[in-house]
This record gives C-alpha cells, structure tokens and sequence, in this order.
C-alpha cells in the first residue's frame, strides 16, 4: 500500500506494543509508530478505547518497513494527549515539525516535563564541553611531538 505524506488513513487496531500500533488499512497491515515522542508508559490502553484510529505522515515522517506518523483517537492528537497526561515527552524540539505548536503548548503547560527536557539539554551541552576538552589537548599533545621532532631534527644538522 502506498502511504502519501500529509493526508490522513482511518484503520481498525490489530494490535498494539509500546509506541507501535499494526492498522488494517484498505485490507493492508500497516505498522504505525509514533512521531517525535519518548514514552516512559504504555499507551494502548487509550488505543484500544478508541472508536476511531487515523494517522497522518507528516513532511519529515517516514513510510518504510514501518510508518512514523502522528495518530489520532477520536479526532485528537495522541502525541498531543500523551505529553498532557504525562505518558512521555518531545522526543525532538523541532518548530517546523506538523502539529509541533500544539504538542509543545501542553509541555510546557506540564512542568515536570520541561524539567525533563531542560535538564536533558544540559547534559548534552556538558557532554560536548568535555569532549571540546578532550579533543584540545589531544591536539595540543600532537602539536608538542610535531614540533619536538622537528626541532630534534634541526639540532642534528
């Protein structure tokens, strides 16, 4: 079955584990996984409640083995409900992502999430300081046997 980006597919809940839910769609299997969030529960029980399940591709989603897209129950987003009742967090802090404006309005309305977040990017700025370290003196180390054996060879002459 061929999925097109940015048009939304209604399907029945075959079944659903973690952050990926199969979908009959038009008599196909289709394996949907959730775009641009990380899950810290499981969210199929608001799955299998569900009347209706869509998912839409959005412009950086992907349709290959699988399909990475935003899901709706019932007309509202799940990522969107997911970051409100807490069950996970924006995977990527990307304005130009689809529905990113709706989905990081509810984070920032839940605090604990931000913290999150925040304390994430820290970590990664700390992580690149101390690998900015490591690399300057591993040049500088380089840079002092470069210049010692060139002035040990100007000596001998």
């Amino acid at each position: 079955m061929f999925i097109e980006k940015q048009v939304k597919y209604s399907g029945d809940v075959i079944s659903c584990n973690g952050d990926e839910i199969k979908l009959v769609v038009d008599s196909n299997i289709v394996k949907v996984k959730l775009f641009n969030v990380l899950l810290n529960e499981d969210v199929c029980p608001l799955v299998y409640n569900a009347h209706e399940v869509m998912f839409e591709v959005g412009e950086y989603g992907t349709v290959v083995n699988e399909v990475s897209a935003y899901v709706f129950l019932d007309d509202v987003l799940l990522q969107k409900t997911i970051v409100e009742e807490e069950l996970g967090i924006i995977k990527i802090d990307n304005p130009m992502y689809e529905y990113y404006s709706v989905i990081h309005e509810e984070q920032l309305e839940v605090s604990s999430s931000v913290e999150i977040i925040e304390s994430s990017n820290h970590y990664q700025r700390d992580r690149a300081n101390k690998m900015i370290g490591i690399m300057t003196i591993i040049y500088v180390i380089l840079l002092i046997i470069i210049f010692r054996r060139k002035v040990l060879n100007f000596i001998k002459f």
